[in-house]
């Protein structure tokens, strides 16, 4: 078979293997383990088809020679045996992908040396910082996204109660509830990328893209977290018990101690405060009557998952929340980890990565998506474990 026929019949049998998984009914041992099988022979017939080019890109490599394709010159500077084999490499793979050749003299007057372009193999990423909410909550991991119940229980309300000898005790059950946690199918979106580039990088891009994806994964779960959707994750914000600031959009010293004395003290030992960084720095600019500041700075360099303290309690960076501004809850306060439970189905945060190659082959492109299943839900059981500062 050539290779476009085993190209047909990859794309046939994916299909067929998607067509299959998608439309059962439910995902018994015996479904799992027919697709499991259709997936196994759509990649040994990837890995004919990658073998197969791999001859073809060899051939048309002799092919080149015999035809007596331009060489590339000599460097002023001699490169190793290795680095010149690469360099001829890449500059026959541009010539056989556009026809085009390079012809910057470097030692002469004759415009038909042949020299590879070369570029820095580091990208220059541009950073944003998701917070540390995920580090804070609760996280559990599931091999399925079927629903789930959580139980809560609130016997906050019953002590001891005096008995008369003789007379039954009074039947007090602890009040129970159960809270449903699903989980909604998320994706990071298709990026196309230019087989030329793939190709020609001087860098594995095809993992590039992959780290990508999971930025944009813990990316976009932080911000669920925070502010939740209208599916199955629910918004972290909600939690609204607490104070509010005895002055208009100014957090003041007392203000965070009357946050934290409205918590009660049994989740006090895990709990801690979250903030964003424009908060935080004006946080760092409150000081007592001995002028000693609250928020005392790890001196880490940032190198820590915690900011610092204030009150003796870790500061954990929330870049999703409000600023100081009027009627906003700038300040959290709690056991995130009782407040909040974060489900991550799939057995890895992003369980599926796609590389869609037929489907933008004739572009001659390449696609890669990722997808991933995850729900949330607040953990209050009836004695909040989280309060919240509103600035008046």
């Amino acid at each position: 078979m050539t290779v476009a026929e085993l190209r047909a019949q990859y794309a046939k049998l994916n299909a067929e293997a998607t067509a299959f998984i998608t439309g059962a009914e439910r995902i018994t041992s015996e479904v799992r383990t027919k697709y499991e099988a259709m997936v196994a022979d759509t990649q040994n017939i990837a890995a004919v088809i990658a073998t197969l080019e791999k001859e073809e890109r060899s051939a048309l490599e002799t092919r080149g020679k015999e035809m007596q394709l331009p060489q590339v010159g000599e460097h002023a500077s001699a490169s190793s045996p290795e680095t010149r084999s690469k360099e001829i490499r890449n500059s026959f793979r541009t010539w056989m992908q556009n026809g085009q050749v390079e012809t910057r003299d470097i030692t002469g007057s004759s415009t038909s040396i042949l020299v590879p372009q070369v570029f820095d193999d580091q990208i220059v990423q541009a950073k944003k910082s998701y917070g540390q909410l995920v580090n804070l909550v609760n996280i559990m991991e599931t091999p399925d996204m079927k629903p789930m119940r959580i139980v809560t229980a609130n016997d906050t309300a019953n002590t001891l109660a005096a008995v008369v000898s003789g007379t039954d005790a009074t039947e007090v059950d602890p009040s129970t509830s159960s809270l449903t946690l699903a989980c909604d199918n998320l994706t990071t979106g298709v990026v196309k990328v230019s087989l030329d580039v793939l190709n020609s990088a001087g860098f594995d891009a095809d993992s590039w893209i992959k780290d990508q994806f999971a930025l944009r994964y813990w990316r976009g779960i932080s911000n669920l977290i925070y502010a939740g959707n209208a599916g199955n994750i629910a918004a972290l914000s909600t939690y609204t018990t607490g104070i509010t600031t005895a002055a208009v959009a100014t957090l003041a010293y007392k203000d965070l101690v009357n946050l934290a004395a409205s918590l009660d003290p049994a989740y006090v030992p895990n709990a801690s405060f979250a903030v964003n960084n424009s908060t935080l720095y004006a946080i760092s600019n409150i000081v007592d009557n001995n002028n000693r500041p609250l928020f005392l700075p790890y001196n880490d360099g940032g190198q820590a998952a915690i900011a610092g303290t204030i009150l003796g309690h870790k500061v954990a960076l929330a870049t999703q929340m409000p600023n100081i501004a009027t009627n906003a809850y700038a300040v959290l306060f709690g056991d995130f980890k009782q407040a909040y439970t974060l489900r991550i189905a799939g057995g890895a945060p992003l369980h599926t990565m796609f590389r869609l190659a037929e489907r933008y082959a004739p572009a001659f492109e390449v696609g890669f998506v990722g997808f991933a299943s995850a729900g949330g839900v607040a953990t209050n059981a009836g004695n909040t474990p989280m309060v919240a500062c509103k600035i008046q």
